[in-house]
């Protein structure tokens, strides 16, 4: 994921908006499903970051260090980033089709 393409320009101080965890979920097997039985959606906050910490975020994201990606959003945004990926997945899981 390029995150330098989702983020967009906020003020005159430089900082970016980025939407941040973006999590695909889906409740069936793509290759046994038909149109009508699809269900999908994504998942995020919009977070602020400088480019600096934009070009760091990208750097753990490239190297599968999704941790230390969670733990550098978490820092910048007071927001506990593995808190909310967690409410992400119980969402979906309440929400799937039995």
């Amino acid at each position: 994921m390029n995150f330098a393409e989702l983020a967009v320009r906020h003020g005159t101080g430089g900082s970016l908006k980025v939407p941040y965890p973006l999590r695909g979920v889906t409740t069936h097997n793509p290759e046994n499903s038909d149109k009508e039985n699809l269900y999908s959606y994504t998942m995020y906050v919009v977070v602020e970051l400088t480019g600096e910490q934009l070009s760091e975020l990208q750097e753990h994201w490239d190297q599968a260090e999704s941790s230390q990606a969670n733990q550098l959003i978490s820092s910048c945004t007071n927001i506990d980033i593995d808190e909310l990926e967690q409410q992400i997945y119980k969402g979906a899981a309440e929400t799937s089709p039995q």
